[in-house]
Order: structure tokens, then sequence, then C-alpha cells
């Protein structure tokens, strides 16, 4: 399913609130640094991700287990 088909399934009246909520998402999580492992914040994150289809291999999706993770932006360099 791609971005057009979930919008179309939409009605119209909606379609331009849904797209203005998605880029605003979009643009936010480009912006706002993930959370600390255990924050109270990670799932509004993890919301706005999804909101913003930020999933799979986006450089700001937050994995799942930050910790192990290698890549995380915030992580210090090894």
């Amino acid at each position: 399913m791609d971005f057009s088909s979930i919008l179309s399934a939409l009605p119209n009246s909606v379609q331009g609130y849904a797209a203005l909520l998605i880029i605003a998402c979009a643009a936010l999580s480009t912006i706002i640094r993930p959370p600390a492992a255990g924050s109270r914040w990670t799932v509004p994150y993890r919301l706005m991700n999804i909101l913003a289809f930020n999933i799979g291999w986006a450089a700001n999706h937050l994995p799942n287990n930050r910790a192990n993770s290698s890549n995380a932006r915030d992580s210090p360099p090894h």
C-alpha cells in the first residue's frame, strides 16, 4: 500500500489534514532526537515515526533495542 492509496481511502474532507499530519510528523522526526531508552517519550516518538512513515531503514527510526544499536544518532563513537 502506498501513500496515495492511503489518502484516497479517506474522505475528501480530511485528506488534506491527513497529508498535513504526515508531513508535520516527518518534519518533526528529522529535528527531534530519539529519546533515551526507557523514557516516557519513547512511545510518542514511535507513534510520530509511524505517522511519518519512518519505518524500516529510515535514518531517524528508533531501533527496538537502542542500547545494542551501533547506528543510534546519539551513541558515542567506538
